[in-house]
């Protein structure tokens, strides 16, 4: 199914560590996407908040951003000047919640990430999810979750499973 619909509304978008500290917080417009899912757009210029290190950064290209409720990954989908997806960073995450609220997403992100840029497939941030696995005291289940959430995107990927199935790009072309 291809929605056609503009974004719909403003949204606050805050990025947490399993321990509570908040990573990033954007402002974004949220999509009206099929089912259950939540994606929000992040419009370059957008200012980027990094509360931990008190600064702020300038989102540099268009990012999708796509989250299934139940999930152990956050997608990000970035868009050329064309507005052709041409890279994703795949965020493993506790799973993912329901927004509460209308303006606001929460989500948690564990440090582990699945990058793919044209015909480079990476794994990255595996040191840093280690190190926040023991000093953030993640539980066996965090940790096993997400591998597993790694594990299954990275066969979608190889099997062109949605979201890997063009209609991430069919979403962006109807935003």
């Amino acid at each position: 199914m291809i929605v056609r619909e503009a974004p719909t509304a403003t949204v606050r978008v805050v990025k947490r560590k399993w321990d509570g500290s908040v990573s990033t917080i954007d402002t974004a417009r949220s999509m009206a996407v099929p089912g259950d899912m939540s994606a929000w757009f992040i419009l370059t210029g957008s200012r980027r908040e990094r509360p931990g290190s008190d600064a702020t950064e300038v989102v540099g290209c268009d990012e999708l951003w796509v989250a299934v409720p139940g999930e152990w990954w956050v997608l990000c989908a970035y868009a050329d000047d064309a507005r052709s997806l041409n890279r994703y960073k795949i965020h493993a995450t506790a799973p993912f919640e329901a927004p509460r609220r209308d303006d606001e997403i929460v989500w948690t992100d564990l440090d582990l990430d699945f990058e793919i840029a044209g015909d480079d497939v990476t794994v990255q941030d595996e040191a840093q999810f280690h190190d926040h696995a023991q000093t953030m005291g993640y539980p066996d289940h965090i940790v096993r979750g997400a591998w597993s959430g790694i594990s299954t995107i990275a066969a979608r990927y190889t099997n062109r499973d949605w979201p890997f199935d063009g209609s991430l790009q069919n979403w962006v072309d109807g935003a």
